[in-house]
């Protein structure tokens, strides 16, 4: 699973609103775009460090700048600079260890939140921010990919409503993005531990076990992830200027998609806390079982040593020894007696 592990300590000293290099992405790997779309058009091009136009942009028209990787420091000072972004979310924007919120600042929501999808097999989990400003959205990730890209063919092909709707529904279509993201997560999740209960009702190890304990830590860091943005997104269907009462929704269908992606991973620990209470419990019996056979063993033989070490004493006065079939009257006797502690310990089993 990929680390989600940031240094903050690399802030101290630091003014309050310093942007500064915070994370893990490369910051030279920085690649950003510019789109603005109407219900008959929509243009996509480079952003090229040039000056931003103004906001709002032409009445029909919706303006998506979508950064991937936050260390563009060019486009977040043009931000606040043009756009009036204030210092602190600046600040929150290149900073990739912040907290799940929504804020509200008037004239634009800020939204910041955790993606998490597959990538070559392994989980990765990055920050999103959102600036939703009026007729416009600006988006930003940790790394370059694919996560927005449904979204981008959705306005370059007119599939879907995305280009007859506002700047509202582009910020819920990217959180929707997100979200469904998840669940390619929490199905390969699901799909593992199927695979894992089928393997500890045939044969549970050691290893069975470590791999228990892998998902099960996955599925509590994909929930801490997932799990705060219920809060940002119902917070986000409240405020109606931006977001749009239209919008509205739309919002509630994702919160919903959100609250079962919770509900999906928490089945998923429970699925692996299960798992491990079978393989301790089949472990369990299965020493039982080795202690039972041992003990068996040691009582058949109990009688037998006790026969040995009545005739390995060699006393003169025992007649058996210069008996001529005493030898093999201790033979038998050992045998006669082993035979009936196995009758009896079956009889027992039985019972």
């Amino acid at each position: 699973m990929a680390k989600n592990r940031k240094q903050r300590s690399k802030k101290v000293g630091l003014a309050p609103g310093s942007i500064g290099p915070i994370g893990d992405a490369p910051r030279e790997d920085a690649r950003v775009t510019f789109t603005e779309y109407d219900q008959q058009t929509a243009v996509t091009r480079p952003f090229s460090g040039v000056a931003l136009p103004p906001l709002p942009p032409p009445p029909g028209v919706v303006r998506w700048i979508a950064s991937e990787g936050v260390g563009d420091h060019m486009l977040l000072e043009s931000l606040g600079r043009l756009y009036g972004i204030h210092p602190l979310t600046l600040e929150d924007i290149a900073t990739a260890d912040q907290r799940p919120k929504l804020e509200d600042f008037g004239d634009y929501l800020f939204l910041t939140f955790k993606a998490v999808y597959m990538e070559a097999d392994e989980i990765a989990i990055e920050q999103v921010a959102l600036l939703l400003l009026p007729g416009c959205v600006v988006s930003f990730v940790e790394r370059p990919g694919a996560l927005f890209a449904h979204v981008a063919d959705r306005i370059a092909n007119a599939r879907g409503q995305i280009r007859q709707r506002d700047a509202g529904y582009l910020a819920y279509a990217l959180l929707d993005a997100v979200v469904d993201r998840s669940f390619e997560v929490i199905e390969r999740m699901e799909d593992h531990l199927e695979s894992l209960q089928e393997e500890a009702a045939r044969r549970p190890t050691s290893k069975l076990l470590r791999e228990i304990q892998r998902v099960r830590r996955e599925a509590i860091h994909v929930r801490r992830a997932i799990r705060p943005m219920r809060e940002v997104i119902a917070s986000m269907a409240r405020e109606g200027r931006l977001v749009g009462s239209d919008n509205k929704v739309f919002l509630r269908d994702a919160l919903d998609h959100v609250v079962h992606a919770v509900e999906a991973l928490d089945a998923a620990r429970e699925s692996a806390d299960q798992l491990m209470d079978v393989y301790l419990s089949g472990a369990s019996n299965r020493m039982s079982e080795a202690v039972t056979r041992l003990t068996s063993i040691a009582t058949i033989f109990m009688p037998l040593t006790f026969i040995a070490g009545v005739y390995g004493m060699n006393f003169h006065d025992m007649p058996e020894l210069s008996w001529r079939y005493g030898y093999p009257m201790a033979l038998g006797l050992m045998l006669l007696s082993a035979v009936a502690m196995i009758f009896f310990l079956r009889r027992q089993a039985r019972k």
